[in-house]
C-alpha cells in the first residue's frame, strides 16, 4: 500500500509544472554556475541572493537547449579531467608507464571539451616527461603557454 502511495505522489510530482522539471532545471543552473564561476563570484551571487531577500536570482543561461549542451560539455570535461588524476605528474617516463594511445586519445577528447587551467598544467608536465617525437610534436602547439 506504501509503495502505490509513494509512486502515485512520485507521478504527481513529475506532471507538477513546480515539480521534477523545476528542481532539475534549478540544478542545471547550479551546477553550471559553479563550472564557469570561482568560488568568491559565487559567494558574492548567493549573498546577492539573500540580501535581496531572493529577488536576485543569478542565472546562467535563458535558453534550454544551451544550457544543455553547456551542461554536456562541462560534464565531459570533468570524466576526462577525472581520468587524469592517477597519471604521473613527476616520475618516469609516460610512454613507459602508460599507453601512449591511451593518453593520446584522453588528451583530444579533452581538448575537444575545452581545457580547465589545471588541465592544461598537467599536460604541459607530461609533455616535458615524454621522449616520444610523434606525441611531443602533436601535443606541442595546443598546450604551449603564449
Amino acid at each position: 500500500m506504501t509503495a502505490e502511495k509513494q509512486y502515485a505522489a512520485l507521478l504527481k510530482y513529475i506532471q507538477d509544472p513546480n515539480g521534477l522539471s523545476k528542481r532539475l532545471e534549478r540544478d542545471r543552473q547550479s551546477e553550471l554556475t559553479a563550472d564557469r564561476h570561482g568560488l568568491p563570484t559565487r559567494v558574492g551571487l548567493k549573498l546577492a541572493h539573500v540580501v535581496t531577500l531572493g529577488v536576485f536570482t543569478h542565472r546562467e543561461e535563458s535558453e534550454p537547449t544551451t544550457l544543455t549542451a553547456e551542461l554536456d560539455r562541462h560534464r565531459r570535461a570533468q570524466r576526462q579531467s577525472c581520468s587524469w588524476k592517477p597519471w604521473p605528474i613527476q616520475g618516469p617516463q609516460v610512454e613507459v608507464v602508460w599507453n601512449l594511445e591511451q593518453v593520446r586519445h584522453a588528451v583530444e577528447d579533452l581538448e575537444s571539451t575545452g581545457l580547465q587551467a589545471k588541465d592544461s598544467q598537467l599536460l604541459q608536465r607530461i609533455l616535458q616527461q615524454t621522449k616520444d617525437p610523434v606525441t611531443r610534436l602533436s601535443w606541442q602547439r595546443p598546450w604551449e603557454t603564449p
